[in-house]
């Protein structure tokens, strides 16, 4: 059997436990058992922001519309957007409470969809603090 990295988080709790985690995620972004990766991260460690590509980290937003920064409905964490008009990067303001990004967006990679840039530039940014991590759940 093939599991998603979210399906052995047990396995990575040093990586976690104890760090303020930061996700960027999308509907895709779930367990074996379909419960969403926000969820099974928040409940297990505690999220203290969501990071949102295109459509939105639940997925209720159409294919090239900005995505607003909000608040999640279902944590209450709150939602910096990574597809506004403004900016496609992780800020300095948005990694204020953030030790540790994991990104869980599952791509078939057999066409272009901008989830690829998003963790291309995350990757930079993380790079670029020297002092965060980046973890991927896929």
């Amino acid at each position: 059997m093939v599991l998603n990295g979210i399906d052995c988080i047990a396995n990575y709790s040093h990586l976690f436990k104890g760090r303020r985690l930061g996700l960027i995620t999308s509907v895709s972004g779930m367990t074996k058992d379909l419960n969403s990766t926000i969820g099974a991260l928040h409940e297990r460690y505690g999220l203290s922001a969501l990071f949102s590509p295109e459509h939105g980290v639940r997925g209720d937003i159409a294919a090239g519309e900005h995505v607003a920064s909000s608040r999640d409905p279902e944590t209450g964490v709150v939602v910096h957007s990574l597809y506004s008009a403004e900016s496609r990067r992780l800020t300095p303001e948005m990694l204020q409470d953030v030790d540790t990004v994991v990104f869980d967006i599952q791509d078939i990679g057999s066409r272009y969809y901008t989830y690829v840039s998003t963790l291309f530039y995350a990757m930079e940014e993380a790079l670029d603090k020297g002092n965060r991590s980046l973890c991927s759940t896929g």
